[in-house]
């Protein structure tokens, strides 16, 4: 999986990937 993230961080749609799994972190670390 960390090879995956790697590859994530190379795709243009990463930054759009790395939002809404911040938002999701964020939902879980309020909630």
């Amino acid at each position: 999986t960390l090879k995956n993230g790697q590859e994530a961080c190379l795709n243009p749609e990463a930054p759009m990937v790395k939002k809404i799994i911040n938002k999701m972190l964020n939902k879980g670390s309020t909630n």
